[in-house]
C-alpha cells in the first residue's frame, strides 16, 4: 500500500513539474513573438572612393630661374661691340632701361633692336628705300641705332615730345626713346598673322610689314644673351 502511495506521489511531482515547464515555454516564446520583426536593411551601393592625388609644390632655386640684368646687357657690350666705351655704355644702357620702364617695352628687346638695326652705331643712314604710302610712292630713309623712318614717325614723335626735328634722332638717348615708344604702340594693333605674342606681333610690324626673318633675328639675338647667362 505504502509502495503505491509513492508511486503516486512521484508521478504527482513528475507532472506538476512539466506543467511548470509548459508554462514558462509558453511565457518566453509569447515575450518573442511579441517584438515586432525588425524589417531587414538594405544593402546600399557604397561608392568607390576617388583618390586624389596630393600635389607637393617643391621650391625651385632662384639660381634655376633665368634673369637677364644690365650687368649681362653690359656684358654682352663689352664682349660684342668693342667701339663703344665705359662712358657711353653706362648712358646708353640708362636709356634702355628708362625708356623699358616708360614704355612697358623688354630692356632686352631694345637692346636686341639696336643690336640688329646698326650693331650700336647711331651716326648712321640706313639705306634709302620706297615705299607706298597713300598710293603715293615716298622715298624713306631710316635713322640712327634703331632705323627710325622720320617720314613715317616724325609727326607723332613730335606730337608726344620726343624730338623736334629730324635730326634728333641721330641722338642715342632720342633714338632709343623713339623706339621703344614705336615698339609699344605697334604692341597695341591686333596681332599679325603667324605671331603668338603682342611683342612678336610689333617685331615684324617694327621692320615695316609682316617679317618674320627680322623677328627672327632679334629673337636669336636675345637668344645668344640668355644662353650666354645660362653657360656662362
Amino acid at each position: 500500500m505504502k509502495k503505491y502511495i509513492v508511486i503516486t506521489i512521484v508521478l504527482v511531482a513528475i507532472a506538476a513539474l512539466a506543467a511548470f515547464r509548459f508554462d514558462i515555454i509558453n511565457k518566453v516564446h509569447d515575450g518573442i513573438t511579441a517584438k515586432p520583426i525588425a524589417k531587414p536593411i538594405a544593402i546600399q551601393s557604397i561608392p568607390t572612393p576617388v583618390l586624389v592625388p596630393i600635389v607637393k609644390r617643391i621650391a625651385i632655386p632662384s639660381t634655376y630661374i633665368i634673369k637677364i640684368t644690365v650687368v649681362d646687357l653690359e656684358q654682352d657690350l663689352i664682349d660684342t661691340y668693342k667701339h663703344i666705351s665705359s662712358k657711353q655704355r653706362k648712358v646708353l644702357l640708362d636709356v634702355i632701361m628708362e625708356a623699358s620702364v616708360k614704355y612697358n617695352v623688354s630692356p632686352l628687346v631694345l637692346y636686341s633692336i639696336i643690336s640688329i638695326e646698326s650693331g650700336f652705331r647711331f651716326q648712321i643712314l640706313h639705306n634709302p628705300t620706297t615705299i607706298r604710302v597713300s598710293k603715293k610712292k615716298v622715298k624713306i630713309q631710316a635713322i640712327g641705332g634703331t632705323g627710325i623712318v622720320y617720314e613715317i614717325w616724325g609727326d607723332m614723335l613730335k606730337e608726344v615730345g620726343i624730338i623736334e626735328t629730324r635730326y634728333d634722332l641721330f641722338d642715342p638717348s632720342t633714338n632709343i626713346m623713339a623706339c621703344a615708344f614705336i615698339f609699344d604702340h605697334y604692341k597695341q594693333k591686333p596681332l599679325k598673322k603667324g605671331t603668338k605674342n603682342p611683342s612678336e606681333s610689333a617685331m615684324r610690324r617694327y621692320f615695316g610689314g609682316n617679317f618674320k626673318a627680322y623677328s627672327d633675328k632679334i629673337q636669336a639675338k636675345m637668344g645668344r644673351i640668355i644662353f650666354k647667362k645660362i653657360y656662362k
